[in-house]
């Protein structure tokens, strides 16, 4: 091991996390890895919100005493095909979208051996569960470690996020536009002139959690995600969450909540997050009474004009590849969720685990065929 290196494990309640976060955060900064996701503020408005009975697990390492890693962890009983476990797990869920460990360019390799060498020494735990890791990521190299030593590990695959990277010379807004299908730019442009007809179109742009935040709320709930009850402001722990992450975002200069008007009404809004060049949609709703005019789309093409004059270098739309996202060409960011398993009981989780991806694949090649051989049924009657 290299001189004046030391690795801790911090154990208890929110503290831990508190007393780490100045060093952390400057950490992040200095790193790869300084998204939203991975700063301590919003992992600590994930653990307010859905975790607060939770003991945090906290490993960091240091080189001659300056902070050059650190990983957050959520330490739990939870029951596997009624198996009660010990497990460690991120702090996240579906709202968190991207998790990953926080390190100091240069030093991935020692990072990594270090941590694990401190987990596996930790007797506290059955299973270790990493989601929505980026492929790639630090972490599954820490994984693909654990595998080499002969530990069980599991990998799922999790959202395959799309991206839009944007160009950096030329008139980059006009490059966007070139790469998506010519069909789309032209019913783009059919949309923005029947949605002009009912009244001058703007964008706006704040930075502030205050009123057009509690505006997207309510044009949220009023189209199908309120009919579905899936909508921010329906259930009371996922509207804590946004609430306390819009505060953290503004207080920290990255909340970015984008409106278009159209006259005195608002059509279609995004509730982002905007941090060194990068813009990330975390959620977007739109007035379904205008849906012949596609409003969140019109929206996405404003914004990319937007950001594009910011200088921004990539647009995030986080979560799965939906099909108005897939509209816009994009790259695309693939996630698996990592277990790694261990002691009789670890071993036991990991045959469930191992069988379960097993029916489940083929319960999907089952529905496929199903569906190939239902789709030229109707092909042979239409003909």
């Amino acid at each position: 091991m290299t001189d004046g290196l030391e690795t801790e494990i911090l154990r208890g309640g929110l503290e831990v996390l508190t007393q780490l976060e100045p060093e952390w955060r400057a950490l992040c900064e200095e790193s790869p890895y300084d998204q939203p996701f991975y700063r301590p503020e919003l992992i600590r408005t994930y653990v307010q919100t859905f975790a607060v009975q939770s003991a945090l697990v906290i490993l960091t390492l240091r080189l001659r005493r300056r902070l050059v890693a650190v990983l957050p962890l959520v330490r739990e009983i939870a029951c596997v095909a009624g198996i009660p476990a010990r497990k460690l797990r991120s702090p996240g869920n579906v709202h968190t979208c991207r998790f990953d460990l926080v390190h100091e360019p240069g030093l991935r390799d020692l990072v990594i051996a270090a941590l694990w060498h401190a987990l596996k020494k930790d007797l506290g735990w059955d299973v270790l569960e990493l989601s929505s890791v980026p492929i790639g990521g630090a972490l599954a190299s820490l994984v693909h470690l654990a595998a080499s030593e002969g530990f069980p590990t599991h990998a799922i695959r999790a959202a395959t996020s799309p991206y839009v990277a944007l160009p950096s010379d030329g008139d980059p807004f006009e490059r966007i536009l070139g790469r998506v299908d010519a069909k789309f730019r032209s019913n783009l442009r059919r949309r923005m002139r029947k949605l002009q007809a009912k009244g001058p179109v703007r964008l706006v742009h704040n930075d502030a959690a205050g009123e057009r935040l509690l505006r997207f709320y309510e044009l949220e709930r009023s189209g199908w995600k309120g009919d579905a009850r899936t909508a921010i402001d329906q259930d009371a722990y996922t509207l804590r969450y946004y609430q306390a992450l819009a505060r953290e975002a503004e207080h920290f200069g990255y909340l970015s909540v984008y409106s278009l008007e159209c006259g005195e009404e608002t059509v279609a809004m995004q509730y982002g997050l905007m941090h060194r060049g990068r813009y990330f949609v975390l959620k977007t709703a739109y007035d379904q009474a205008l849906g012949h005019c596609s409003p969140g789309q019109l929206l996405t093409l404003e914004i990319l004009r937007d950001i594009t004059k910011r200088q921004c270098v990539e647009l995030d739309f986080l979560g799965l590849p939906m099909e108005w996202k897939r509209d816009w060409a994009p790259r695309l960011r693939p996630h698996a969720d990592w277990y790694v398993f261990r002691g009789g009981v670890g071993a036991v989780l990991h045959l469930i685990h191992a069988r379960a991806r097993r029916t489940t694949g083929r319960t999907l090649r089952k529905w496929k065929r199903m569906l190939r051989h239902n789709e030229t049924a109707r092909q042979g009657t239409a003909r």
